[in-house]
């Protein structure tokens, strides 16, 4: 065991020490760690429940740490990571963690068990590279906790039906509708957290009736929960009418003024800014904005007003002043109590960054006034201390664009070279360094050959890293029929590399990535030996007929040419262990997987360029080396 705690079954409230050895683990011989714990307990201590970190102390080879359990809490899970910000080498005790429960005479107490299991369902796992498929190890803990104590099955009946629903096992549709007769049959008044969980098990299968039927249940008899919170905040982003946009969320202003929804309350301010700017509506704004200052205390609030301002270009002398106080508000911002930091970051990290984005919309908003010299100061400041590998592509260029016209060509060039080579430059901003180059050489010839040489060390750069990312491992088999009732398997494509990307019509990003991977597609699509597959899978929908229509719907508005396999259990996926979507997979000729990539930066040039280095990397191989 690689960690040792003292002692091994603690009483409520005691301090747990512990002794952590990483040898045989993904962090041996690593020189700094980091170490979060996740203290659970009974489903109310695990309301909200967020992981913190924990102090280590080095001692030779080992590492030590103290835990004070709180007085609620039936346990605590810990796990290790490398330090810096999430991402890198963990150890997680292959995804069961380390934990230690709270004893009463040699027994773990009620809600150790299922508390452990609850982490599953937290952000916990997901800091550590878990992800959905890892869910399921949750269910013999819930199992052994209603065996130790039956009054448990209250608790923790609906998580058990929610695996199986993940799990899709044959039989999985009448074992979850035989656990939810149970449930009604066994809870004689059932609550708005049990009405609930009947809500969200009908959705999983794709039962729409019964879902929004139990969830109006919800609603009745909690009229300002979540749940509620959430139907009402939905009919506002729905609403078209500018008037009546406003009244509802007047309203759930109104009905919500004692919860804490700065969440809900931040998302409908952005959509009703964009619909005030859309409707012309900009004294109607001010007027809104005047009338909320508690609301728009918010730098970030502010600074999207301000953005959305400076885009539409309106009015930029009220952007200016918008953007001007969330400068200052973000100077006088303290920590919240209530925030959580992601591991490896301190508050006066994310402030820089906020900084760095709030100075940046500021820039931008002077550069439209013409006002270059001030704009180039604050794109500076922007960019002071933001690594070109960090930094944002289209900022990058309106700092460039702007250094040339304020007369900074030097650091114009210096900096925009950077940004090329780490692979964070745009095309207009290569245009603009090359009109400078011709401008100062005369030369078309070596404006193009400049342009190239900078591309041409961008593209050895990604080559030495995406090298590094590549694995080797046998890609499992599937067989899918796609929407033209053709049937797609792996092994008809032997010999060729396939593209994988697994995706949904209600994922934002996903359908983000597309233009990207489209760009890729069309780049290849004189190759016969690559392929690629657009994956549909996780549609939320167990009635296949409208999952395909669904499907095929999406495709045809957005006119795109592309093969769309149908994974219509999920279980391909569950299969490639995709935790989370959009997922990429690049299999080379032999049918193993070499490259894989989760979620979207919104970069597409960079996606683009990284999928590509890829597909050439694996074709310059000699056939049959895998290596």
């Amino acid at each position: 065991m690689n960690v040792q705690f003292t002692p091994g079954q603690p009483l409520p409230g005691q301090t747990v020490q512990f002794i952590y050895s990483p040898q045989g683990t993904p962090l041996e011989n690593e020189p700094e760690l980091q170490c979060l714990a996740m203290y659970f307990g009974s489903p109310a201590f695990m309301k909200n429940r967020q992981p913190e970190r924990v102090t280590l102390t080095r001692q030779d080879d080992t590492w030590t740490g103290a835990l004070p359990l709180p007085n609620e809490a039936t346990g605590v899970a810990i796990a290790f990571m490398v330090a810096g910000p999430p991402g890198g080498k963990a150890d997680h005790n292959e995804a069961a963690f380390y934990s230690v429960a709270v004893h009463d005479a040699g027994q773990p107490v009620q809600y150790a068990l299922g508390g452990l299991g609850s982490v599953y369902r937290t952000a916990f796992p997901f800091i550590f590279g878990l992800g959905r498929d890892d869910i399921p190890k949750s269910l013999p803990l819930f199992e052994q906790e209603i065996e130790h104590y039956p009054a448990s099955r209250a608790d923790y009946w609906a998580d058990i039906l929610a695996i199986h629903a993940i799990e899709r096992k044959p039989g999985y549709r009448e074992l979850i509708l035989k656990g939810i007769e149970e449930a009604k049959a066994g809870i004689s008044d059932m609550g708005p957290t049990d009405l609930n969980a009947l809500a969200g098990l009908y959705g999983l299968l794709g039962d729409r009736e019964n879902a929004e039927h139990y969830a109006q249940l919800v609603i009745q008899k909690d009229p300002k929960g979540p749940v509620a919170q959430s139907e009402r905040a939905r009919l506002v982003d729905q609403e078209e009418d500018l008037g009546r946009k406003i009244a509802l969320f007047s309203d759930f202003e109104r009905d919500f003024a004692d919860d804490n929804q700065t969440f809900w309350k931040q998302s409908l301010t952005t959509g009703l800014i964009t619909a005030f700017l859309k409707h012309n509506e900009l004294e109607a704004l001010k007027q809104f904005i005047a009338e909320r200052p508690a609301l728009f205390n918010d730098p970030m609030m502010l600074n999207d007003a301000a953005w959305q301002l400076a885009e539409q270009g309106t009015d930029l002398s009220f952007a200016e002043e918008l953007s001007r106080k969330s400068l200052t508000l973000l100077k006088e911002e303290k920590q919240p109590e209530h925030v959580v930091l992601p591991p490896g970051l301190d508050w006066e990290e994310i402030k820089k960054e906020r900084y760095s984005a709030l100075i940046d919309t500021y820039g931008y908003i002077l550069d439209r006034q013409g006002r270059v010299a001030e704009a180039f100061d604050a794109y500076k400041q922007a960019n002071a201390n933001l690594p070109a590998e960090r930094s944002d592509p289209e900022g990058n260029e309106r700092y460039i664009r702007c250094a040339i016209q304020a007369g900074h060509t030097d650091e114009a060039r210096e900096n925009g070279e950077a940004y090329i080579k780490a692979g964070k430059g745009t095309s207009g901003m290569k245009a603009a360094l090359r009109e400078l180059f011709l401008t100062q050489t005369g030369s078309s010839l070596e404006a193009d050959l400049y342009i190239a040489r900078l591309e041409a060390e961008a593209k050895a750069k990604l080559r030495e890293e995406v090298t590094k990312l590549l694995v080797n491992e046998p890609a499992l088999p599937f067989s899918l029929n796609d929407l033209d009732g053709n049937t797609v398997t792996l092994a008809d494509l032997q010999g060729k590399i396939v593209v994988i990307d697994f995706w949904a019509t209600w994922c934002g990003p996903c359908i983000a990535s597309f233009p990207a991977m489209l760009q890729t597609q069309a780049k290849f699509r004189n190759k016969p030996d690559v392929t690629f597959l657009f994956i549909n899978t996780r549609e939320r929908e167990d009635d296949e007929a409208v999952l395909i229509q669904r499907v095929a719907g999406f495709i045809q508005e957005n006119q795109y040419t592309i093969t769309v396999p149908l994974d219509l259990d999920s279980q391909v996926a569950s299969r490639y262990k995709v935790q989370g979507i959009p997922t990429k997979f690049i299999i080379d000729q032999q049918g193993n997987i070499r490259y894989q990539s989760v979620g979207f930066d919104y970069n597409d040039e960079k996606i683009v360029n990284e999928i590509s280095t890829v597909i050439e990397l694996l074709r310059a191989e000699p056939v049959g080396t895998g290596k």
